[in-house]
Parts: structure tokens; sequence; C-alpha cells
């Protein structure tokens, strides 16, 4: 039985008159989901039941109940002891890769087999040599994405580890109430695999738990359907007061032979890489013709001039303003964001003082730090705009400091990696890394460009 099988058979039974307008194809980025007719503007061309969508409603019975997340408006479970969506998913389907055998076979059959493009699989299950070369070529925003998707990884790693010792019962009322065979142990590679599963294929369904986290699914064929940032190729995910998954045409509509893509979201090259394992290649034409959420992340770079200074960065966590510091190329011209200007309208305003007078910048107890502080918090309370006119040319100083270091270490990594010894496997996840770095490289120079233009920004 395939997957398109058990949506007919769900369609019968529901004595519904639905047929699927997508099979599963090759694209070109792989396999995906094709039209196998014309369709009109938002017409529905896949609809996935609530029945054969994968969630911890459906995965869980007997004393596994208890391993539910938190629903609102109910009080826990006596004994409750609770894992995440993630989580749970996740140990079913590690048990899955090692044992097989339950009555979600068709689905999980069709599960890609690796995910070596993602990074994850690079740190925690290196491949070939090729994976630290990849790794040292990431620019700092891979890494922070990246850096997140490995400690959430952990975590639940950790997490199911300590169900299994922990709450054996209700782990194995789990496993055997969804059909599975044999025992119930699963292997660090098995739980990489099925976490990555979960994160790169799970769709945003209101299940009713409190975490928005966990108000997650798996829908089968509905997860082959790849991504896009052409708003004309744009199918749309929809919900129906069913609890149904529904993917409805373009605006404009679509012929047959189209690929059938939705977007993850507005994710830059580099979040797609660290998440899902691929980037998009430049589209062409335009002012700017590369990834249209580009963004060189610099926080290592400004935290490295605030050094160990507890006041500024005390402060700047305070006005949330604290991180998350980049430099964009659109819309023109090429700027910082607010968030890195305000860090440096901050971090200048003191090293200009403390340079001028020879001191050491610590806590602002009384005097002219008091002064910078109080100023400061004016222009990010709106009082007024900004510090001074020489704070403001710092700034923008500092801005081309950093842009011009960002610039000579992205270029650095892309000549590292072009001269690296990439094995086969790796050859993809190399072209990914170089489109970003190009993107990145090409964003820093704009920048340059721009904040050599008084008043550009």
């Amino acid at each position: 039985m395939d997957l398109l099988q058990a949506l007919y058979d769900e369609r019968d039974a529901q004595a519904a008159a639905f047929d699927p307008k997508v099979t599963i194809a090759n694209t070109r980025t792989g396999r995906g989901l094709v039209l196998t007719e014309d369709v009109k503007s938002l017409q529905c061309v896949l609809c996935i039941p609530r029945r054969l969508q994968v969630t911890p409603k459906g995965l869980l019975s007997g004393k596994a109940r208890l391993l539910e997340p938190r629903l609102q408006h109910k009080r826990p479970k006596p004994g409750a002891k609770p894992l995440t969506t993630s989580q749970i998913m996740s140990l079913v389907k590690a048990a899955w890769r090692i044992n097989g055998g339950t009555r979600f076979d068709p689905f999980f059959a069709m599960l890609p087999t690796e995910f070596n493009s993602v990074p994850l699989v690079w740190q925690e299950a290196p491949y070939d040599s090729s994976c630290q070369a990849l790794l040292d070529a990431l620019p700092e925003s891979v890494r922070f994405y990246a850096s997140a998707l490995r400690k959430s990884f952990q975590e639940d790693w950790a997490a199911v580890q300590h169900a299994l010792q922990e709450s054996p019962e209700e782990c194995s009322d789990l496993w055997h109430g969804v059909g599975g065979t044999g025992p119930l142990n699963i292997t660090h590679e098995a739980f990489l695999w099925a976490s990555l599963c979960i994160s790169t294929r799970s769709i945003y369904n209101d299940l009713g738990y409190v975490s928005r986290g966990d108000n997650i699914a798996l829908a089968p064929m509905l997860d082959m359907a790849n991504h896009t940032n052409d708003s004309l190729r744009l199918f749309i995910v929809t919900y129906n007061n069913r609890g149904d998954i529904e993917l409805r045409a373009p605006i404009g509509g679509a012929k047959k032979g189209d690929e059938a893509c939705f977007s993850y979201g507005a994710h830059s090259n580099a979040k797609l890489l660290a998440y899902y394992g691929f980037a998009l290649p430049p589209v062409g034409g335009g002012e700017w013709p590369r990834d249209p959420y580009a963004g060189v992340l610099v926080d290592e770079a400004v935290k490295s001039r605030i050094g160990n200074q507890k006041w500024i960065i005390e402060l700047l966590e305070k006005h949330n303003y604290w991180g998350d510091y980049t430099m964009h190329p659109i819309p023109p011209p090429a700027h910082p964001s607010h968030r890195l200007v305000m860090a440096l309208r901050l971090v200048c305003a003191v090293e200009d003082y403390a340079a001028a007078r020879s001191m050491h910048t610590s806590a602002p107890q009384s005097g002219p730090y008091r002064e910078i502080e109080n100023a400061w918090c004016q222009v990010a309370n709106g009082r007024r705009e900004y510090i001074s006119a020489a704070n403001e040319a710092s700034v923008r100083a500092a801005v081309i400091e950093i842009a011009t270091n960002a610039h000579d270490d992205l270029v650095t990594r892309r000549d590292a990696l072009s001269k690296a010894e990439i094995s086969p496997t790796a050859q993809i996840s190399a072209q990914y890394i170089h489109t970003i770095l190009q993107d990145e490289i090409e964003t820093c120079l704009r920048v340059l460009a721009s904040a050599s233009q008084p008043n550009s920004w």
C-alpha cells in the first residue's frame, strides 16, 4: 500500500469526493510534489485527513498517554511525565529505524534515509573527513543557527534517554501502541535521523497544546513539498474545521507538471542550510539578485568590542538590544540593522570617552558614563534622535571596520573551502556553503559602499 492508496482509502471512509491532484516525482531539486492536472486559483490539490497525520494524539495509547504534552485549559494528568511532540515522534521513528514494523510503514519508508547536508550531522555523526572542512567554512550566521539546533537535539536526546530509563512502561506502550515489534532500544544515530525527520518535515497544526512548539504534525505526502520564495509559484497551506491539512493552488492557478511548493518561512539561506540542509541559488535580475533574506551576523565582533564590561551588556539586555547584530543588502541602501546601530552608539560613546581620557570603562557609577547612559537611553526610548554627530561618525567608522573584517573572514573561508578536498558525498553541501558565503561577501561590499556615502543610513 502506498501513500496515495492510503489517501484514497480515507476518502472512501469519509465518502468524500476528493482525489489528490499531485503525485510524488523527481524535480530539479530532488523529489517533490508535481501536479497531475491543471488546477484553478486556490483549488485544493491535496488534503491530509487528521487520521493520517502523525501526532502525539494518534501515537499515544494506554499508559503512554502520560507522556503527552500539556494541553491548554486542562490540568496535568496525575502521574504525567510529559515529553515534547518532537521527542515523542522522534522516539517512535528512531525505534522504527532499528526494528521497523508499525502502522506508519508506508509513510516512514518514504522518508529520506540520510540528512548529510545538515550541519548537525557533521557535528554529531560526521560521515567522512570532509565534514570538518564544511564546518570550518561556515559563516557566523550558519554557526549560530546550527548551534541552536544542536542544543535542541542534545536536550531531546537526553530527555528521551531519561524517559526510557525512568518510564519504561509508558515508552513500551507508545512503541507497541503503534504496532511496533521487537525491543524498544534506540541508538544515537537512529535518534539523530529521526529528529531531523521531524525538524525538516513537520508542519504547524494546532493540537491544543500549551507550547506552540508542540503543535506540529507530520503530514504524509505534504512533507514532500519543497520550499520556494517565488510568490507566483507559492501553494498555500490551510486547515479546515475537521482538523485536516489542505494544500491549495497559487492565486493564479497552475499547470499540469508544475511543482507544488510552499514557503517554509521567511528564512535566509543561512537558516535554511542549518535547519533543512539546503540553500537556494541566486535568482538573477533586480537590484539584489541573491538571497532576499540575506544578512551578515556580526555578534562576535560587537561582543569582542564590549569585552567584560558588564554594565554595557546589562543595559543592552534591559532595553532588548543584546545580540542579533546584522547587516543587510536590501532594502537599499545596504545597511546595518537598527539593533547594530543602537549597540554601537553605546559602545562607541564609551570607547571615545575612554580613549580621550585613557580611562578604563568600568561601571557608570557617576559622572560622564552616567551621562552617556542617560543619553543612550533617551535615544532608545525615542526621546532624541541620536547621542551626537560625533557619535554617529564613530558608529559609521565602526560599521566600516566590522564590515571590512567580516568581508575578509568570509573570503578566507570561501577560498579555504575551494582548496579543501571534498568527498563526492559532501560536494552539494560545499556548494550550498559557497552560495551563502558569496551572499554575505556581496552584502559586506554593498554595506561598505553605502557607508562611504554620508547620510546613506
